[in-house]
């Protein structure tokens, strides 16, 4: 069984491949760096607009950690209409019509 690294841990595998702090990270994807710590400690959980701006912060195609987003930040916390609904119209922007089943 293989294990998938979080999100979060991601994130902080790129900023230290790529020798970024994350000062220097919020600047690129226009966060706060108060943000950007919130989420990679696992203080503040990610909105999609936030995972949007990281993803193309680390070049990758938008909808790359969008199964994850689902386990970790709407399976995994309480519902929350305000987080649920934007991640599902970014997915059929997507056509990822697959991660809103």
């Amino acid at each position: 069984m293989e294990i998938t690294p979080t999100i979060r841990a991601e994130i902080e595998k790129y900023l230290k491949q790529k020798g970024l702090s994350m000062t220097e990270f919020g600047h690129i994807i226009d966060l706060n760096v108060g943000t950007v710590s919130g989420i990679v400690t696992g203080n503040r959980i990610l909105s999609v607009n936030q995972l949007d701006r990281i993803t193309v912060g680390m070049e990758l195609p938008a909808d790359h950690f969008y199964e994850q987003y689902i386990e970790e930040c709407i399976i995994e916390e309480q519902l929350n209409w305000r987080r649920i609904s934007p991640f599902l119209y970014r997915c059929v922007e997507l056509g990822r019509l697959d991660c809103v089943q």
